[in-house]
């Protein structure tokens, strides 16, 4: 007799949501903050670039909602926080 495969889930659990935005961001936050020695037209700002888009995009896809950090800002700048609303620098 087959084993019975696991029916996957068309969407996250609220945790799980929490848990990938938070990864995220953590990763948009540690990443910017490099981009900031590169010119902004150079190969690599622009590959840094397209992966903040990247990231952003899959928030708002996953969660609903928009990033937490203000506008375009880079890094953990002024009002940035994490998820669950703690100040992350």
């Amino acid at each position: 007799m087959a084993a019975r495969r696991h029916t996957r889930r068309k969407e996250l659990h609220s945790l799980h949501v929490k848990r990938f935005v938070k990864l995220c961001v953590r990763c948009h936050g540690e990443m910017m903050p490099i981009s900031t020695e590169l010119h902004p037209t150079s190969p690599q700002a622009k590959a840094i670039d397209r992966l903040s888009d990247a990231i952003k995009n899959a928030i708002r896809e996953v969660s609903g909602e928009e990033p937490p950090w203000p506008g375009e800002a880079h890094g953990a700048g002024p009002g940035w926080r994490d998820p669950d609303g703690t100040r992350s620098n």
